[in-house]
Order: structure tokens, then sequence, then C-alpha cells
């Protein structure tokens, strides 16, 4: 894809799969997205877990994430955008 079909692969599509480090290994969470290109940013909202949650231990331990968006048509046809960054917390919207 050239630059432009993946932002607006991003800009249309809203979910995706966010994985983060976890000792050597990695843990990944299904996530919906919001990607706004002006910044080449991508906003996730993700609920507060309870005190014992995985997620949040690892969100709390990293400050780097990868997100995968597809589109899957068939076997033989999907397409995908990867994007690698730093992760920080906005804080709470409500």
């Amino acid at each position: 894809m050239t630059e432009a079909e993946m932002v607006a692969f991003l800009r249309s599509h809203g979910h995706g799969v966010l994985s983060l480090p976890d000792d050597g290994d990695v843990y990944s969470i299904p996530v919906s997205f919001g990607y706004a290109d002006e910044e080449d940013v991508v906003y996730l909202y993700l609920n507060r877990f309870g005190e014992e949650s995985t997620k949040l231990d690892l969100l709390l331990r990293t400050d780097r994430a990868s997100i995968v968006a597809y589109e899957v048509g068939s076997r033989e046809k999907w397409r995908s955008v990867s994007l690698t960054g730093e992760l920080r917390d906005l804080g709470s919207t409500t």
C-alpha cells in the first residue's frame, strides 16, 4: 500500500489487535481505535480493568506497543497495516 492508502485504511477501519510485551512473550488484545492522520496518532479507548488484570499490568509496565488493523476478503485476498510506537495515557475522559 502507498502511504495515502494506509492512511485511508486506518481512517476507515476502527478495529485491530494491540500487542504488548510480556517478559519475552507478546500479549495481544482486540481493540477499537481511531486514527488521526494529521498527528499520525492512533487513539485507543481502553476500559479500566480489575485490580488483577493482565492487560492493565502490561499497559502499566511498558511505553511501547504495536497495533495491526486488518481486512479479510478471503483466504487469498486480505490486507493489513501494522504500526509500532509509544504508548501514552491521556487520562480519563469522564
